[in-house]
């Protein structure tokens, strides 16, 4: 019994740890993302490109048997694959904000996400909880 309540104690003390230096992190890329969200133009080589993809998806493809449809391949130009995730992401936020404003929300999202993964990945190898948010 007193294995569990120490595994549990100790499963809640790495919780709150973890929540602590998530709380570090995006306090620290927070200026990032300040800066990022009220830049004009937009700094990034595929933005341009990533608008009016999701432009497309948002206006063209509502209904759903050619929602997924690559429209891409009869462009005139070679396209092995769909358009990435953060496209389709952006088109299904494109619906309740502005189209810039929802390119710059889905790549700060997935901005921090990366973040955050690299985190779990230090820790992992680290097995320091300090280390891995100062990685």
């Amino acid at each position: 019994m007193k294995h569990k309540i120490k595994k549990f104690l100790t499963a809640i003390g790495l919780l709150i740890l973890h929540l602590a230096a998530f709380e570090a992190i995006i306090y620290a890329f927070l200026p990032i993302l300040r800066w990022y969200m009220s830049s004009r133009p937009i700094w990034g080589v595929d933005f341009f490109l990533t608008v009016n993809l999701a432009n497309v998806l948002r206006e063209n493809f509502t209904i759903l048997p050619y929602k997924f449809w690559n429209y891409g391949w009869f462009g005139g130009w070679p396209q092995f694959t769909y358009p990435f995730l953060t496209i389709y992401m952006t088109a299904i936020f494109a619906r309740f904000w502005d189209l810039v404003i929802s390119a710059q929300m889905v790549a700060m999202t997935f901005s921090a996400i990366f973040i955050l993964g690299c985190y779990f990945l230090f820790w992992r190898i680290s097995k320091n909880i300090i280390v891995a948010a100062v990685l």
